[in-house]
């Protein structure tokens, strides 16, 4: 009689050598022959036609970037902001170019003000599909630990980190009730990092990046996405107070970014609107750094 192989004790034996049970293999097998879990589509403009976004701090750069976007594709724009001419001035502009958009004076730093801001869209709209928490100041530049003052700290802190709190406080309650709602928090990207000076601006920052993740942490099951842009210098007003005009500072910036140029508001507002859309359905609880690359260069010393 001639020896053969026990070609079936070879096979289980490979099948432990790779760690695959009789079970995993069946179910290999069946994963094979499933069909596969149909792609997300990807974000179009259209699909904002008719959506509600709610905006803090509208009234320029990068809220005002974002009012424009959105209204532009058939978004019906909510936004606030301290400076009542200016707010008027970007929903008139908004209007003049077919878009709906409605500004409402509101400050972020008081609690009744944003409640009421939040119930006004609701009640005008319905609901709140989108909101881009974006209100916010520098301060006073030359500030340091031990010269700064209470009332400096105060007004940054509370109109970049409690600000942020407050609009989610009032903004989650209604997504939770629709089952769905995405919300964009603005930082900078010295939320992750720090310089020599303007301490208040960068603990206001690193707080709207930990509150943001905290909430994310919260209500991924709710169908709510939570998610933080940090942006880089950003041709801005709050940057031109820094540089003042000045070519030499102004240049200083550019060459710290390996992009070359500064970011516009527009650039700033793309990355919102990835967040918005489908495209953006898994991304919850990340922080985006829209920097051209400035980031990158710091951490590898170029």
């Amino acid at each position: 009689m001639t020896d053969r192989p026990d070609t079936r004790r070879e096979d289980v034996t490979r099948r432990r050598a790779l760690g695959l049970t009789a079970g995993a293999v069946a179910a290999g097998a069946a994963m094979a022959c499933a069909p596969a879990r149909a792609a997300t589509p990807i974000g179009t403009a259209s699909e904002f036609a008719g959506k509600v976004m709610l905006i803090t701090g509208a009234t320029s750069g990068i809220g005002r970037g974002a009012a424009e976007r959105f209204a532009g594709y058939g978004a019906r724009v909510f936004f606030c902001g301290r400076r009542r001419e200016l707010g008027r001035e970007v929903q008139d502009a908004i209007r003049a170019d077919g878009g709906d958009a409605t500004y409402m004076f509101a400050d972020v730093r008081d609690e009744q003000s944003v409640k009421a801001f939040v119930d006004d869209c609701v009640q005008r709209h319905g609901r709140i599909d989108i909101a881009l928490n974006n209100a916010g100041i520098n301060g006073e530049l030359t500030a340091r630990i031990a010269t700064d003052t209470l009332a400096n700290w105060d007004d940054i802190m509370n109109t970049n980190a409690r600000g942020v709190w407050l609009a989610m406080k009032y903004e989650i309650p209604v997504m939770q009730a629709q089952g769905a709602g995405r919300i964009i928090n603005i930082a900078s990207l010295l939320g992750m990092r720090s310089i020599p000076f303007i301490p208040a601006y960068i603990a206001s920052k690193h707080a709207v990046i930990g509150i943001s993740q905290a909430a994310a942490a919260q209500h991924g099951a709710d169908g709510i996405r939570i998610n933080v842009i940090a942006p880089g210098p950003a041709d801005t007003a709050m940057l031109e107070k820094i540089h003042r005009g000045d070519p030499e500072r102004l240049a200083a910036f550019r060459r710290g970014i390996p992009v070359g140029e500064l970011a516009t508001a527009q650039d700033i507002a793309g990355g919102v609107e990835m967040l918005a859309s489908q495209a953006g359905a898994y991304l919850h609880g990340a922080v985006i750094n829209i920097d051209g690359g400035k980031s990158y260069r710091e951490y590898n010393g170029h």
